[in-house]
Formats: C-alpha cells, sequence, structure tokens
C-alpha cells in the first residue's frame, strides 16, 4: 500500500501554486490625456509642474517626463468634456507642498479639496498626508500632495 501512495504521488499532478506562471513585473509606463489644445495643455503641464519635455516619436503629439521612467502623452483629439467624477484623477508628489501651493496661489490657479472646497488644503488621510486639486486646461483633475517618496 505504501509502495502505491509513492507511486501515486510521483505522478501526480502539479499543485494549483505550481501550475500558476510566475507574477508579471509590471510598472508604469505613461498615461496618455485627451486635450484641445496641445500647445495649451503641454505648456501647462511644464510651467505648473515642471516636467521636462520628452521628444514625441510621432507627430501632434506632446509628451512629457514624469520621472522615474512614466511618461505623460499628449493627444489633440478631445471632443467631449471631461467627466466631472471627483474619483478619476491623476496625483503628482510634489518635494515643497507649501511652496507649490504658494504657486498656485500666486499664478491664480484655483485649488480645491477633494469636496471643491476653495483654496482648502485636504487633511483627512489618516497617513498625514496634504493634498489639493486642481484642473488642466481642459477639465483633467489633479491631486497634487505631500506624500513621502517612500512608502
Amino acid at each position: 500500500m505504501r509502495a502505491l501512495l509513492l507511486a501515486a504521488l510521483a505522478v501526480a499532478t502539479p499543485t494549483l501554486a505550481q501550475d500558476r506562471p510566475a507574477p508579471v513585473a509590471a510598472r508604469g509606463d505613461h498615461v496618455a490625456i485627451s486635450v484641445t489644445d496641445l500647445d495649451r495643455s503641454a505648456e501647462f503641464y511644464k510651467r505648473v509642474f515642471g516636467f521636462p519635455e520628452l521628444k514625441a516619436p510621432v507627430k501632434n503629439r506632446r509628451w512629457l517626463d514624469l520621472g522615474g521612467g512614466f511618461a505623460m502623452h499628449i493627444i489633440p483629439d478631445r471632443t467631449a468634456p471631461v467627466g466631472v467624477d471627483r474619483g478619476n484623477h491623476i496625483a503628482f508628489a510634489v518635494a515643497n507642498f507649501d511652496g507649490f501651493v504658494a504657486m498656485l496661489v500666486r499664478e491664480g490657479i484655483p485649488f480645491t479639496d477633494f469636496e471643491d472646497k476653495p483654496s482648502t488644503i485636504q487633511r483627512l488621510r489618516t497617513d498625514g498626508v496634504r493634498q489639493v486639486y486642481i484642473h488642466d486646461p481642459d477639465g483633467h483633475r489633479i491631486e497634487v500632495n505631500d506624500a513621502a517618496p517612500n512608502r
């Protein structure tokens, strides 16, 4: 009986863990946004966030370097308004949050908290991160926070 059990184990099919493929080592590559005015949008992101421009390999596109090998592809094909769902947004962390908010005030760029209360800094996250929300020229919602870079 023991020999039969050992023989059965030797030819048994692999376990579920053995059947699973190795995890894919995915990382972010880029985010693409549709805009109505290519140059206006590219200049907004360069001016407000200081993102350097990358050479786009296709015409009528602007690519910006968001850091860490992650890029923004700006595509001039927006024909419908941007939705108003507060949950849909892109977020950027800044090293000097207070300086960034001061720049928004100085430049006259409106900001809100998550609930759209004007000129309000969000302090509701349990990890203590502060946030503000702005909109780009096409209305894309952008969160800016002071999240630690090593989270």
